[in-house]
């Protein structure tokens, strides 16, 4: 009787509180509801934007659960923002900007606020400082036969550049149009990138050595003259700012498992480490010295990250703090003349753009600021104390293309069709996967032939996705050489080691990326080119080029056990070996040599087999799919950089022209089933232009 009473009295109890918590919830959400109409009524009807920004920031405060709520006030903040003018430009941004990121599954604000920001930064980037508006001109309009690793002056007049014929440093005398070197090397040697001292007076550059590819930081005067050693220890020394007073000069280092950012005295060469990072998961894009000398900016790559973020730390190395992090690639281009400003490019809007953040004692202050939209694909080259940005445009050139083929009769099918559609112009060396489902390429990615930005583009023939995989710690990655393993687990390319010797045999995860030395280059046993994986994935073969005064001593051409590391030598001749290629069956070699195409054994070696007589204008060869042919390329005519592509049969007899031809074709690659042949060519010219942008940091410091 006691429990029947009980009962019904707990239950009544239940509800009553059941119901007063609904109805507290729904005066809560009444309240909310109530509190969100009352700030857009003083939005709205009484022109109250400063009150109507307390309120909606009230009610972001007191429910940050009620997402939907909480985001439409947050919306609504930037909108009051936008009404204030241009002067609340940037707090309008900011409060689009925490729409997007704070409230990512409320689809609609998100998409109004990413609306906005874009109109407001469009618009931002147009705005002027005074009488002088942002410019961009070109500076200098043909400078086709130079590497985009240069900078300019202090008082950008002149710019610096390496010669790509002679690998001789030089010097841009933008206002008289001339150029001059300042280094006169015959073939012993090439300059990499080169900075200005403070004063213009000097200028410090990395120079290799071709003996033995050794790497050195030299000075130069202005006038040339001769040059001074300043640093030659291991650790391929790369200049990346001079220290304000001309004493001292920060550079990075390549070690062995490491890379290191350090001082180096101008007076004595003596160096001080700044900080170490593990080479496997880290590589530096960019870094640049605050004009006080305080603070280290850089941007890199860290932990297996696929994407650049911006780093600040102390001189010293300590306080190493996170200043852009973003999934997108944030490089660092420098710091304003003030050093209250980081510069960097960004590509967060799907384009290459130019970004400004403000920094306050070596800590971000407020959010990054766009400056100018749609850079391009540019090569930063430096910022001047004037505030005036200098960069290279190249247009790029070559893509990847494939034709179909009648296996039988070399008839050419199809026309060519270009097969990688990204980064076009900037794509190479294509190779086939075993069994012809995908083609991976090497892509600069948008900045010529440069080295820092390698990645692999795998491409399915099937579904037509492109994989992209970046790859760490490459060097000079060769433009010719990649070859893909027979089991697909990685890539083979002639590339750096870990010192950043050029002339090491890499091995690339097809996954990740990361690399594995399985050979090395030095000056005895030769440099290594020319690749080709032996059908059972157990061995590589490739040529050694031994070269002393400018002579070629010996051509090898090996076959390198991968597990034991020995090395069996097939032939050897005091000739140029070109154009290595391996038949499908793994029994014999094909290759260009003094002006004849031989065949060589891979299990007998010895002296081989002449096939035809072809000049230097050969360009590439790649065997049938059944081992009866080679197809190879040649060109047109000797003033011509159309190269056709041709077929003769491996038992001897007159090569037949096919119906393919294209400007610059080289890099031929048979597919597995013989039905297409994959190729790199040209269908636009190569454009190699220097630009400034001056008068846009006047404006960034209004913005403060």
């Amino acid at each position: 009787m006691f429990q029947k009473k009980l009962i019904p009295g707990l239950l009544g109890v239940f509800l009553l509180m059941l119901l007063l918590g609904l109805t507290v919830a729904l005066e809560s959400q009444q309240s909310v509801e109530e509190m969100y109409e009352a700030a857009i009524f003083k939005k709205d009807a009484d022109g109250d934007l400063e009150g109507a920004i307390q309120l909606f920031r009230e009610i972001v405060k007191k429910f940050p659960k009620n997402l939907d709520i909480a985001s439409k006030a947050q919306l609504q903040i930037g909108l009051c923002y936008e009404k204030l003018g241009n002067k609340a430009s940037q707090q309008a941004q900011e409060a689009f900007r925490k729409v997007i990121d704070n409230y990512p599954q409320q689809t609609a604000q998100v998409k109004a606020a990413r609306q906005k920001l874009a109109v407001l930064l469009r618009a931002s980037s147009a705005v002027s400082s005074g009488d002088k508006e942002t410019r961009v001109r070109k500076v200098w309009d043909k400078a086709d036969d130079w590497h985009h690793n240069g900078s300019p002056s202090p008082d950008g007049r002149y710019i610096t550049f390496t010669d790509y014929n002679s690998g001789n440093l030089g010097i841009r005398d933008l206002l008289k149009d001339e150029s001059r070197f300042l280094t006169q090397s015959k073939s012993r040697g090439a300059a990499s990138w080169s900075i200005f001292s403070p004063d213009g007076s000097q200028i410090a550059y990395t120079w290799q050595n071709i003996k033995d590819w050794s790497s050195e930081l030299r000075l130069i005067g202005m006038e040339g003259g001769e040059s001074r050693i300043l640093y030659k220890d291991a650790g391929s020394p790369f200049p990346i700012s001079w220290s304000k007073d001309g004493n001292r000069i920060l550079v990075k280092l390549a070690q062995k498992d490491s890379l290191a950012i350090a001082f180096v005295s101008i007076k004595d060469g003596s160096s001080q480490k700044i900080r170490s990072f593990p080479s496997e998961n880290f590589k530096l894009k960019g870094a640049g010295l605050s004009p006080d000398g305080l603070f280290i900016a850089y941007s890199c790559k860290m932990d297996g990250s696929a994407n650049e973020d911006i780093h600040i730390m102390s001189a010293k190395g300590n306080n190493l703090t996170p200043l852009i992090t973003h999934p997108a690639d944030d490089v660092f281009l420098g710091w304003s003349p003030d050093g209250k400003h980081v510069l960097f490019m960004s590509d967060r809007t799907g384009s290459n753009d130019l970004w400004t953040i403000q920094v306050n004692d070596g800590k971000p202050d407020g959010y990054p600021l766009l400056v100018k939209p749609s850079l391009g694909n540019i090569r930063p080259l430096g910022l001047t104390p004037t505030g005036s940005l200098y960069y290279g445009i190249v247009t790029g050139w070559c893509d990847i293309f494939t034709a179909e083929i009648d296996p039988e009769t070399g008839k050419v099918l199809s026309s060519p069709v270009m097969a990688v559609q990204k980064y076009e112009g900037f794509n190479s060396t294509p190779d086939w996967s075993s069994e012809g489902r995908y083609i991976v390429c090497r892509s600069s990615r948008g900045t010529a032939l440069s080295g820092d930005e390698l990645a692999l583009l795998i491409l399915s023939t099937q579904t037509e996705e492109i994989r992209e995989v970046p790859l760490q710690n490459t060097g000079g990655l060769n433009f010719h050489f990649l070859r893909w393993s027979p089991d697909g687990r990685s890539i083979l390319g002639v590339g750096t080691d870990e010192k950043g010797k050029y002339g090491a045999l890499l091995a690339f995860d097809a996954v990740t990326g990361e690399s594995e030395i399985i050979a090395r280059s030095d000056g005895k046993n030769g440099i290594i080119f020319q690749p080709e994986w032996a059908p059972d994935g157990k061995s590589v073969f490739f040529t050694r080029k031994v070269v002393e005064k400018q002579k070629i001593l010996h051509n090898y051409i090996v076959q390198h056990d991968i597990e034991t590391g020995e090395e069996k030598k097939l032939f050897d001749a005091p000739i140029l070996i070109g154009l290595l290629t391996l038949s499908p069956n793994g029994q014999e070699l094909a290759f260009w040599g003094k002006g004849t195409v031989m065949l060589l054994s891979t299990t007998n070696g010895g002296e081989p087999r002449k096939l035809f007589q072809q000049d230097k204008t050969i360009s590439s060869m790649t065997w049938s799919a059944d081992g009866r042919f080679l197809f190879y390329g040649k060109k047109r005519d000797a003033e011509s950089t159309v190269n056709e592509v041709w077929r003769i049969s491996v038992e001897g007899g007159e090569p037949k022209k096919l119906d393919l031809a294209m400007n610059m074709l080289m890099h031929l690659r048979m597919h597995p089933a013989g039905r297409k042949i994959a190729f790199t060519a040209s269908i636009r010219p190569q454009a190699s232009e220097i630009w400034v942008m001056e008068n846009f940091l006047p404006w960034i410091q209004d913005k403060k």
